[in-house]
């Protein structure tokens, strides 16, 4: 009479070729959730942006005369919900508000950030308005207003606007509005 052999060359093999199987679709199901969350971030970094720089050049803000006054216990939730540049006219900035913004950055970044909805984690944004002179070919800084991206930032959403100061048309002083959210 023959024992019989509990472990077969055949069951190793097939017990080899499963174990590669799963370890494979594991790794694919990994690789495939971690290409999508970093798209879905982008994604979210992407229309944030958008929406943050769109309510910057083309609406006052509500309220309207949301940098009066100027005492900083006015800037709260319960009397600004939004922050807008313009004068009421898309595309045209009030130098007051821009300026305001820059003075209430050094005091109110998290709630300027929330204002302007950049609300993920980790998210951060740099906003540059830089005036251009018609009698120069560069732009100058004018206005700095956030925290420059770390060179180690995973990413950099980056949009740009033109919008005049003051609503002056005759000098022909163009402003990029740029602002850069990155995490």
């Amino acid at each position: 009479m023959k024992k019989a052999q509990i472990f077969s060359l055949d069951a190793l093999i097939a017990t080899g070729i499963f174990i590669v199987i799963i370890l494979s679709v594991g790794w694919a199901w990994v690789t495939m959730k971690e290409r999508y969350s970093i798209s879905e971030t982008r994604n979210d970094m992407e229309l944030i942006t958008q929406q943050a720089i769109a309510s910057l050049v083309e609406t006052p803000g509500k309220p309207v005369t949301w940098h009066y006054p100027k005492e900083e216990h006015f800037f709260d939730e319960k009397n600004v919900s939004s922050l807008g540049l313009t004068l009421g006219v898309p595309n045209f900035l009030d130098r007051q508000k821009v300026e305001r913004m820059r003075d209430l950055n050094l005091t109110n970044y998290t709630f300027m950030k929330r204002l302007l909805g950049i609300l993920g984690p980790n998210y951060e944004f740099y906003l540059t308005l830089s005036e251009f002179h018609a009698g120069y070919k560069n732009y100058t800084n004018t206005y700095v207003i956030g925290n420059l991206p770390n060179p180690s930032a995973k990413d950099i959403v980056v949009r740009q606007r033109m919008a005049l100061f003051d609503n002056n048309r005759t000098d022909n002083n163009w402003t990029l509005v740029k602002l850069e959210v990155w995490r």
